[in-house]
Parts: structure tokens; C-alpha cells; sequence
């Protein structure tokens, strides 16, 4: 068997032995060291690398030494919402961020893997703001495992392609999404006469007929949710 991309013969070995990911990953970095700048500046102000400039960049290489990439979603949040005045009206702004973590995989050794935990921010006015916080982790968790220049510091960058408004002027969200994951799960769970009881406790958590968590703060959810539990757990005297 003749050396490939994907082996490499040992010392005091004769055939060639399959390479780790590790060495597969040195491979790609000895192979691809730079990533171009998108030719269009961004709102006139700056160039910027994109995710599919990175991918593609990358692609033949990883592909040729043996590895696949995954990403997954472990966490996200919504930690911000605004509104923007502009020419036909207001507009609505969402900042999402999302945790994502991408997986190095050796196709030849299920068991040897790499994970990369990234966060990454997406402001949108529509739906994207998740699929922006997810490109923009993904991107940078590529350049920094390969270890990729683009000519671009973070550190200096003085502008911003999204004007976001000062804290002061953001509109909070009153829980945390996965609170009110958790709390509406929890709620399902509950019998007519333990929602019954719940809405007793906390009368506002009730509006044309549906249970909303709006009027309450992070804490005040937390205290629902302990009284949802509690109930879960204890008769009803009916």
C-alpha cells in the first residue's frame, strides 16, 4: 500500500498507517493558509470574509485529507430587541445568539473527533437572525482551527455593519428563552386543577385563555416554576 493524503509510514513501520485527525488537520493547514476579503464593502464601510469564502477555501483540502465537519446548535437566547425608525416605517430588530459547537471528524476513525465550541451573534429583521448567529460561529471556529489569515483583526475593527442602538434604548426580553422552554413544558404537564391552583398564585400568567409569561420578570418565573413543580408533586384538594 502507497503513502496517500489520508496515511503516512511510521518510523520502524513498513506499510503506511492511517493519520489521526490531528495530523489530517496539520495537513490542511500546510495546504490552505489564506482566506480573501469579499470585494464588496459592507454598507460601504469595510470588507469582510464570509462564511462561504471559508468553506470554500477549505472544502478541497478537508475533503482530500479525510475529514467531515459538523455543526450543532447546543444553546441560544434572544439577549436583545429593538426598534429602528427608517423611511416607510419602523422596523423591528432581533439579536440572537447562538452556541454552536462544530465537530472534527476523522472519516476513517469514528471514534476520533474534535469539538469546537463557538459563540456567534445574529441581528436580523426578519427570520435569520439564528442562520446569521450560526454562520458567523461557524466561520470563525473554521479560522481558528486552521488557523487561517484573512488580513482582518477583530480587535480594530471600529465599525459595525448593524447599527445597534445603546443598551439603554434595547427592549429586554422578560426571560430567558430556555426558562420559558422549561416553563412551558412544565405547565403542559399539569392537571386542570393544578393549572387551576398555578393561575391562582399568579393571576397575570393568564390572557384570553392562554398562559403568557410577559407581565413577569426572570425571577418571577423562576418562583412559577417552582410552584408548577410543587404542584406536580402534590394533590389537589378537589
Amino acid at each position: 500500500m502507497s503513502e496517500t493524503s489520508k496515511t503516512k509510514t511510521l518510523p520502524g513501520t513498513v506499510e503506511p498507517q492511517p493519520l489521526t485527525l490531528l495530523q489530517r488537520m496539520h495537513a490542511v493547514m500546510a495546504d490552505v493558509s489564506y482566506v480573501q476579503k469579499d470585494e464588496r464593502p459592507i454598507d460601504g464601510k469595510y470588507r469582510a470574509v464570509k462564511h462561504d469564502a471559508v468553506v470554500k477555501v477549505l472544502r478541497k483540502a478537508v475533503v482530500e485529507h479525510g475529514i467531515v465537519i459538523t455543526a450543532s446548535v447546543v444553546d441560544h437566547a434572544i439577549p436583545a430587541q429593538w426598534e429602528k425608525d427608517g423611511k416607510f416605517g419602523s422596523t423591528h430588530y432581533t439579536l440572537t445568539s447562538c452556541d454552536v459547537k462544530v465537530t472534527f471528524h476523522n472519516v476513517d476513525d469514528k471514534t476520533d473527533t474534535l469539538d469546537v465550541v463557538m459563540l456567534g451573534y445574529g441581528v436580523d429583521n426578519q427570520d435569520k437572525g439564528c442562520g446569521k448567529a450560526i454562520s458567523y460561529a461557524v466561520k470563525y471556529a473554521l479560522l481558528k482551527a486552521f488557523m487561517l489569515e484573512t488580513g482582518d483583526d477583530p480587535d480594530n475593527d471600529q465599525t459595525d455593519a448593524v447599527d445597534v442602538p445603546k443598551r439603554d434604548t434595547l427592549e429586554m426580553p422578560p426571560v430567558s428563552s430556555r426558562v420559558r422552554v422549561i416553563l412551558h413544558d412544565a405547565i403542559k404537564g399539569l392537571s386542570k386543577e393544578q393549572k387551576t391552583l398555578l393561575v391562582e398564585a399568579f393571576p397575570a400568567c393568564v390572557s384570553d385563555g392562554k398562559f403568557t409569561f410577559k407581565p413577569y420578570t426572570d425571577k418571577e418565573l423562576e418562583l412559577m416554576l417552582d410552584k408548577t413543580n410543587e404542584l406536580k408533586t402534590t394533590e389537589p384538594p378537589f
